[in-house]
């Protein structure tokens, strides 16, 4: 079976959690409306007929604060190109592109490493001429083919799996951030509590709250979770749980699925 190492990018917001939980066929990376819900890289298998794909879901580039959490982000997503067979970059279609796209194509460029460019919500636009412009535009830019997407209609995804599945596996790559499967569920199950942070308050908490996965049980036919969540004060928890606790208690109500 050919194994594949497929780094996704893009900005924040575009679809890169969508994307992979409509393939996963499950809420396996947390999607919100907010900036910057991935904070760390995520891994996520999917089988496509003989091909084997993980999904190396990065954080998103347009990192707005040049502060220590935005560095570190950065880093994250650096180090996943080390091991990537391809890069997939979804644009949103309604936005414009920036430098960091560009940069990134430039790295993979120089290095050999295979790039696949789609746009996302392709959906938005009723009018198939605008939409077919701003394609052009975007594989002019870049001399690339570009693959439209509806992630929320399911319409080009499959296009763009197949091809992907056409590229050779890098025998050459050192792979090193194999963790076992317990320590994989408590990753995911962190970026996903956050993720729900991130909607519950409705941006109130920063996005340098943290979420540490302390205990994950089987307990017949439910999982015990045990979390803690780190915030930078006072005000900030008080956000969190909430008067009488009720927000507190709308994450205990979330059902988390993996």
């Amino acid at each position: 079976m050919n194994k594949l190492y497929i780094t996704i990018a893009g900005k924040s917001n575009v679809g890169k959690s969508s994307f992979i939980n409509h393939l996963c066929n499950n809420y396996v990376t947390p999607e919100s409306s907010k900036l910057q819900t991935t904070r760390i890289n995520t891994y996520h298998s999917f089988i496509n007929k003989n091909s084997e794909i993980i999904f190396i879901d990065t954080p998103g580039i347009s990192v707005v604060k040049k502060d220590l959490m935005s560095d570190f982000m950065k880093k994250s997503y650096i180090k996943s190109l080390d091991i990537a067979d391809a890069v997939l970059i979804i644009f949103d279609i309604s936005k414009k592109g920036t430098k960091n796209e560009s940069s990134i194509i430039k790295i993979c460029e120089e290095n050999n490493i295979p790039v696949f460019i789609s746009v996302n919500k392709i959906d938005l636009y009723k009018d198939d001429s605008i939409m077919t412009e701003k394609i052009e535009d975007l594989s002019n830019l870049y001399n690339k083919r570009i693959y439209p997407l509806s992630i929320h209609n399911n319409i080009g995804i499959n296009v763009l799996v197949n091809d992907i599945c056409k590229i050779e596996s890098s025998t050459k790559k050192n792979i090193s951030f194999q963790y076992n499967d317990n320590d994989k569920k408590k990753l995911i199950i962190q970026e996903l509590i956050r993720g729900i942070i991130n909607n519950i308050m409705y941006g109130e908490v920063p996005y340098e709250s943290a979420v540490v996965v302390d205990v994950l049980e089987n307990k017949e036919k439910l999982i015990r979770i045990k979390s803690t969540i780190i915030v930078n004060n006072t005000n900030q928890k008080k956000i969190i749980i909430g008067t009488s606790g009720q927000n507190i208690k709308k994450l205990d109500r979330i059902e988390i699925a993996y």
